[in-house]
């Protein structure tokens, strides 16, 4: 299975998919399928890479939005306070006065 053709480009608006590759750039295809992309492309990401894998991607990535964040920490069993995203220092950012 060759992940970027079944993959929409919703996710992927600011790349020419053809020069990515798919192992060397799993973190990046992973976190936008999830931040920006179809439940399709979630599924395929989900049946392409491992769950440690994602998983991963996942607890290192600094700026989920906070509804991507929850769905994915429920979808693979991570504890919010394992991502990154989720860190005081990042959540105090998002505060507005």
């Amino acid at each position: 299975m060759n992940l970027l053709d079944q993959l929409s480009k919703k996710a992927f608006w600011d790349v020419d998919m053809k020069t990515m590759d798919a192992e060397k750039h799993a973190n990046y295809i992973i976190q936008n399928v999830f931040e920006y992309g179809t439940l399709d492309d979630m599924l395929n990401v989900h049946r392409y890479y491992n769950s440690k894998k994602i998983k991963e991607a996942f607890v290192n990535y600094q700026f989920f939005l906070p509804d991507s964040a929850a769905f994915a920490a429920t979808i693979y069993d991570i504890e919010k306070e394992d991502l990154k995203c989720f860190s005081p220092k990042r959540l105090r950012r998002n505060v507005t006065r």
